[in-house]
């Protein structure tokens, strides 16, 4: 299910019940990327029951300096974070307690000099309650050298902008920043969801546990258990994936690639659900495969740190770490453990849902039709009307008329 809701992102996440989104995952406007003449300025800072008198060039509240803007079009880069801020205020509010934030922001330069705005915005955010749990490169894909793939020469399949600059790089990478709650409890993430393919194929001479390397001694030594290895890893931080192109036949000229947003909500979201009155996501249910207990065998001696680190799910015996037999046929495996099922972290016990994600500055809507994609329903804000059906329309495109789309 999708709802595409029009409205200020602060008022709507308000709205929504305390803790009952599981995952962001949006793109704010850049500041001064582009005029935003289609969306009209609204009451930033300041007291929010105040009745504004604006005065000055700059639209400033006489009563409680709150400031006439819209987001990205501020005077200045402190109020555009300050603006920022207030929106995770709002995503707070609604972002449930194990729940991420994955933000895409882009910097500017001015008078020849790095703006540095995502990382003015992650250090007051820390101030304010957040944590940053880690930093995504998005390097643009086509803007990489490519080779030729009749000769093999080196060859470029595009920039990501035309740029005249002639004192520094051309720009081609975005953040994404993965934003939690800084409190005591654990926030969610799907690592064996994401994991993506290694280097090398499982089974070639370079590849862990191969022949070449299981008894190899000093540096590239690999421990027993390498030998079970199925060709994945852990999900890096540099992301190559292209822009989106296509967005363009829709107006939207800076929309998500689904790409991009994918592995995001797979990450943030709990493809088993979530509990329906707590809004704790489930979790998946991971433990050593037979053989890769085998190999660990009561000689494994780090089975607590392993435990708590969530890389499997072990009962002790004597003082041995014994793996639990599972009575259930595994769906998946990776690297020596495979998805059992899902299960519970709350003591609620009360009938499962979808988790939910949510794009505050829906724009296109390509989120919401990642999400459908994973099974995960979808909370869409868009502070225009018109591009609030710019996305219905392109989400029918993508998804087809039987997609279900609540308007409000």
């Amino acid at each position: 299910m999708i709802k595409i809701i029009n409205g200020d992102m602060r008022d709507v996440l308000y709205s929504l019940p305390k803790g009952s989104v599981n995952c962001f995952v949006s793109s704010p406007p850049y500041y001064a990327a582009r005029k935003y003449e289609d969306v009209n300025p609204t009451w930033w800072g300041g007291n929010k029951h105040c009745q504004h008198e604006p005065y000055g060039e700059h639209n400033v509240c006489s009563k409680c300096f709150a400031r006439y803007q819209t987001l990205g079009n501020e005077s200045c880069i402190d109020d555009y974070i300050s603006n920022m801020v207030e929106c995770f205020d709002a995503m707070k509010f609604a972002l449930h307690d194990t729940g991420t934030v994955w933000l895409n922001i882009g910097d500017i330069h001015i008078n020849g000099k790095l703006a540095m705005i995502p990382e003015r915005l992650a250090i007051t955010l820390e101030k304010q309650g957040w944590k940053v749990v880690d930093i995504i490169v998005w390097a643009k894909g086509n803007s990489f050298a490519q080779p030729c793939k009749k000769c093999g020469s080196p060859g470029y399949v595009g920039s990501i902008m035309p740029s005249s600059v002639k004192s520094r790089p051309t720009q081609s990478h975005e953040y994404i920043y993965i934003f939690a709650k800084d409190n005591k409890v654990k926030h969610y993430y799907d690592w064996f969801g994401v994991r993506e393919d290694g280097v090398y194929p499982a089974g070639t001479q370079a590849a862990k546990g191969s022949e070449n390397r299981k008894n190899q001694e000093g540096v590239n030594a690999r421990p027993a258990e390498y030998k079970i290895y199925d060709g994945k890893r852990n999900l890096r931080t540099v992301w190559s994936i292209p822009v989106e192109r296509k967005s363009q036949e829709y107006g939207h000229f800076a929309a998500f690639s689904e790409s991009l947003v994918t592995p995001a909500i797979q990450a943030g979201c709990s493809q088993g659900g979530r509990c329906s009155k707590c809004f704790a996501p489930l979790k998946r249910d991971i433990r050593p495969t037979r053989e890769y207990s085998s190999i660990l065998g009561k000689d494994w001696a780090d089975y607590e740190t392993d435990e708590k680190e969530g890389r499997g799910h072990f009962e002790t015996q004597n003082g041995k770490a014994q793996t639990r037999p599972s009575k259930r046929k595994a769906s998946s495996t990776s690297a020596g453990y495979e998805h059992i099922g899902w299960g519970n972290i709350c003591s609620c016990g009360e009938e499962t849902e979808k988790a939910v994600v949510c794009d505050p500055f829906g724009g296109l809507g390509t989120t919401a039709v990642a999400a459908e994609r994973l099974g995960v329903d979808s909370i869409i804000i868009e502070i225009s009307s018109e591009y609030c059906d710019i996305a219905e329309r392109y989400i029918r495109d993508k998804l087809g008329n039987k997609v279900e789309i609540i308007r409000e």
